[in-house]
């Protein structure tokens, strides 16, 4: 809205453009709400993309069990060594789905290969995969942790209403 300015000098009115403080107060107060709002939604949007990240990799390495289980050893891998080339039971992935033996700035799931059944002659009948948030997705309550048996129960802990479906979709 247009504003008028006396002159000292002239007395004169003339018309200035630009806004008040007012103005200018009352746009920053709304661009902050607006953000307050748009935030936790936008970071919520993002949790429920990795979670799709971790569910997909432990459907994933269940898959590659089954391959292991069908070949020569006739049993499920004991470690991620025969499935991501990662020695040990625990291996991390990030957002783009890589591995890492070790806790990275980008993680965003700690895998685990546990419940490790075997018979007598050695060989694994049976294991769960475990995905637990880590890092900055450990903020995620809803779906805190991803479980997968070899006999295809997928289960989850979280605060979600329905763990199955908000933890498990996509």
């Amino acid at each position: 809205m247009p504003c008028t300015r006396v002159t000292r000098s002239s007395g004169t009115r003339r018309a200035v453009s630009g806004f008040t403080l007012i103005e200018l107060m009352v746009t920053l107060v709304i661009a902050a709400i607006l953000a307050m709002v748009a935030l936790p939604a936008y970071q919520s949007t993002l949790r429920k993309s990795v979670r799709q990240v971790a569910s997909r990799t432990l459907i994933e390495l269940a898959a590659q069990q089954e391959t292991v289980k069908a070949g020569p050893t006739r049993g499920y891998a004991k470690n991620f060594d025969d499935l991501v080339g990662i020695s040990g039971t625990t291996v991390y992935v990030n957002r783009s789905g890589q591995y890492s033996a070790t806790l990275g700035s980008d993680s965003i799931y700690k895998l685990t290969l546990d419940d490790i059944v075997s018979n007598a002659a050695g060989r694994v009948t049976a294991y769960s995969l475990t995905a637990a948030a880590v890092g900055n997705q450990a903020k995620d309550s809803a779906c805190k942790s991803l479980k997968l048996t070899s006999t295809g129960v997928k289960t989850a802990t979280g605060t979600a209403s329905d763990l199955m479906r908000e933890c498990w979709s996509g």
